[in-house]
């Protein structure tokens, strides 16, 4: 019949967000079963370690000996560490997260600075929560080349790099050129894993107080969809790389 060929073809994509609803599908359904996964791991890990379970317990200690013995007489490498872990301090996460806040109000994008704030600061107020509800000491080791205050489990660096970082990624990531993006994932990927290994190293960790903060903020930060997927994202401007510079 005429006027066939104009007639409007059904519509496959999300609403405003121009993803093919299939592919969502597919997204949707990798972030629940990442969150799942992860968060089933964290509560086994979270009851290991309150019933202290001796291998995991001795695994722990055992890490956490070795690489004091390895470190301990390096006063190059507690150096190293110390500025590392500084990536995962609060004071950093902070002046980061305020710079990237500033930047998208600069930039009009007030739903995406709600997004960082809410999401950023939520992982940093709830990281002592943990601490009191698991109360898990701190390891004793030979040589002690830092401290830390309170309890353990989980480890508040480790924590709040993965969810600050992880969030300010998924935020800026679409205004990266393509060619660039496997590298970006990869700096920050790098940067995370070194403020973890660094808490170890230190002593002022177990391996399973940072194994729990991964477990725990992971698939949380991944699985997210940032407001700007929904139609207020940043324009891939030559302003937003020279404000990287």
């Amino acid at each position: 019949m005429p006027g066939d060929s104009h007639r409007r073809q059904p519509s496959h994509e999300v609403d405003g967000g121009g993803e093919p609803l299939e592919r969502f599908g597919l997204r949707l359904s990798a972030g629940l079963a990442g969150v799942v996964i992860a968060g089933a791991a964290f509560g086994l890990l979270l009851a290991l370690v309150r019933v202290q379970w001796p291998p995991l317990t001795d695994l722990d200690r055992d890490v956490a000996a070795r690489l004091n013995a390895l470190v301990a007489d390096s006063k190059i490498t507690v150096n190293v560490l110390r500025s590392t872990t500084e990536f995962g301090g609060r004071n950093l996460l902070m002046l980061v997260l305020l710079v990237g806040t500033i930047y998208l109000l600069v930039r009009r994008q007030p739903r995406l600075a709600v997004y960082a704030v809410v999401t950023s600061v939520g992982a940093l107020i709830l990281d002592p929560v943990l601490k009191l509800l698991v109360e898990r000491l701190r390891p004793v080791v030979d040589v002690p080349v830092a401290t830390a205050p309170g309890p353990s489990f989980p480890s508040g660096h480790a924590l709040g790099s993965i969810v600050s970082y992880g969030v300010l990624l998924l935020i800026f990531l679409p205004t990266t050129p393509r060619r660039h993006r496997t590298f970006v994932v990869a700096v920050v990927a790098v940067l995370v894993v070194l403020v973890g290994v660094s808490r170890v190293a230190l002593g002022v960790h177990y391996v399973t107080d940072v194994l729990g903060a991964g477990c725990w903020a992971s698939p949380g930060s991944a699985s997210r969809r940032p407001p700007s997927a929904a139609g207020a994202s940043i324009p891939a401007t030559p302003p937003c790389r020279s404000a990287r510079a």
